[in-house]
């Protein structure tokens, strides 16, 4: 005989974010940067060759000290070279 012991745990992460200051009230408002539908910081730039930019991005993490809390950075580009 054999038993399936499923534990199912969630792990409540809250994430604040600090800089920049977005109108969360009124999404539509923030143009550059803004929030995307999955709730991500989105920085449109037109960044020629040889130039830089660059942007701060600021946040607080709050959860559990048990849990291992993974981030990840993800940059695309739009093919405009």
């Amino acid at each position: 005989m054999f038993r399936l012991c499923v534990v199912t745990v969630v792990v409540v992460v809250q994430v604040s974010l600090l800089n920049p200051v977005l109108d969360m009230k009124h999404l539509e408002k923030n143009k550059n940067p803004r929030l995307n539908t999955q709730n991500h910081v989105v920085w449109e730039l037109d960044v020629d060759k040889q130039q830089t930019r660059e942007i701060t991005l600021k946040y607080t993490v709050d959860h559990p000290a048990s849990s291992d809390v993974q981030t990840s950075e993800h940059f695309e580009d739009d093919g405009g070279f």
